[in-house]
């Protein structure tokens, strides 16, 4: 897979909203239509693994045929499979962040561009505190760890760095504007670090 941008416009953040204190997910719904267009965004958040959009993908259309016509239907049922989908949802778009984050650092440091503040790591490191690292070289979410802390701590880093990690190429290019040659030795790179592959879906 192609190294990505990260699309805060249709992350499953978007709609996940946390009570600090209570370290809670808050989700409300005006009616099963708005629950039915909430599952189907999630399917479509382009930060998540294929495996569980296609699991959400088949989850919404079989909650829509169930509902047919009778919006009053209770859907009771489908509350656990619908919690584990969000969370694996939100474990891959978490995966999706930290791979992305290395990769940018990695190629900041390779080209000497000490252009992040120690806020960014320090974000970055309260993700990663959620997850283990492996002997494979790959993040797993550790069990015992809140939830709803890791999208807390998701939204805290996704709020300040949102332009950075939307549009990486735009920040690098304004950093270099008047470095004509380094800048295109940069955008060769740049193009090369697109093809940088994350973890398998």
């Amino acid at each position: 897979m192609k190294f990505k941008r990260f699309d805060s416009k249709k992350s499953i953040l978007r709609f996940l909203h946390v009570d600090e204190a209570k370290r809670e997910i808050n989700l409300s719904f005006n009616d099963t239509t708005d629950f039915i267009f909430f599952l189907k965004e999630i399917a479509e958040d382009p930060n998540i693994a294929k495996k569980n959009a296609k699991k959400m993908t088949n989850l919404y259309v079989e909650i829509s045929d169930k509902l047919g016509n009778d919006d009053n239907t209770d859907l009771s049922a489908y509350e656990t499979k619908c919690n584990n989908l969000i969370e694996a949802c939100v474990i891959d778009e978490a995966i999706f962040l930290i791979y992305m984050a290395k990769n940018m650092i990695i190629f900041l440091a390779h080209n000497k561009l000490d252009i992040l503040q120690k806020d960014f790591f320090d974000k970055l490191l309260l993700i990663e505190s959620h997850f283990s690292f492996d002997q494979n070289l790959s993040y797993s979410y550790i069990k015992n760890s809140s939830i709803a802390l890791l999208i807390f701590h998701l939204k805290q880093f996704v709020a300040v760095y949102d332009e950075f990690l939307n549009d990486f190429e735009k920040v690098i290019n304004d950093v270099l504007e008047n470095a004509i040659p380094t800048k295109t030795k940069l955008n060769q790179q740049i193009n090369h670090l697109h093809t940088l592959k994350r973890r398998p879906s």
